[in-house]
């Protein structure tokens, strides 16, 4: 894995982003000598659609329009 600090990524960023491109080796760009962000190539199996994704996620527990509680507890909390 290849490293660079931000400065010289900030300087030659659009030229290593097409190296990343092209070698398909992620760049780890580091401040101060700490790891700050990862550069990989695109995967198009990662990409995938978003569409859908969610379907069957919800669960459906009755009334959602209805207040929660009956109107004698709203009484109770003046």
């Amino acid at each position: 894995m290849r490293t660079m600090t931000i400065t010289d990524f900030k300087a030659h960023a659009l030229r290593k982003i097409s190296q990343v491109s092209a070698s398909k080796e992620p760049l780890t760009i580091t401040r101060r000598g700490f790891p700050v962000v990862e550069i990989v190539p695109w995967n198009p199996k990662t990409g995938r659609n978003s569409f859908g994704m969610l379907a069957g996620s919800l669960l459906h527990e009755g009334d959602i329009v209805s207040p929660a509680a009956d109107s004698s507890a709203f009484e109770a909390c003046r």
